[in-house]
């Protein structure tokens, strides 16, 4: 995770070709789920909707991994060549490790700051995996593969998780 966080191409390799990853990969969409959620309690009120709010947050994590698998898969090197889809979610849960910080949203000074960093440090993250996952050395296709898969989670994130 600490690899993740510090956009080392290496360590997303790595996740990829490691059998452990899987659990690696899982903690960190559960923890980064949590975490997102936590961050959000003020904006409904307590603790009673964030067991709702962690599995949201996973599914748009997840929804988001498979529009991004499928469309860097189609654009980048064509279905012939792709990365094995297993290996590639290994990536993406661990291009969301910084979420895991979004619990210091609760707190009063760093709080307004920490979700505009955290979503800019995924995308990073995303940025530097999608890269690696598929080869390709430009961040400039890459960015735009991601802003591609990014229209189900901006869909996801602002009607299912906005506040009521």
């Amino acid at each position: 995770m600490l690899g993740a966080l510090f956009l080392n191409d290496e360590a997303f390799d790595q996740i990829a070709k490691e059998k452990r990853g899987v659990w690696q990969a899982i903690i960190v969409v559960v923890l980064a789920s949590i975490s997102t959620a936590l961050g959000h309690v003020p904006e409904y009120e307590g603790l009673a909707i964030l067991p709702l709010n962690a599995f949201l947050v996973a599914v748009w994590w997840f929804v988001f991994a498979v529009a991004l698998y499928f469309i860097a898969s189609l654009l980048l090197v064509g279905w012939e060549s792709r990365t094995d889809f297993f290996s590639f979610m290994k990536i993406a849960a661990l291009g969301m490790t910084p979420a895991i910080l979004r619990a210091f949203q609760l707190l009063p000074i760093v709080g307004p700051y920490t979700y505009p960093l955290t979503i800019a440090w995924m995308l990073g993250c995303m940025v530097v995996g999608v890269g690696v996952a598929f080869g390709v050395k430009s961040t400039f296709k890459v960015s735009m593969i991601i802003a591609l898969a990014m229209i189900p989670w901006i869909l996801i994130e602002y009607s299912l998780l906005a506040p009521r």
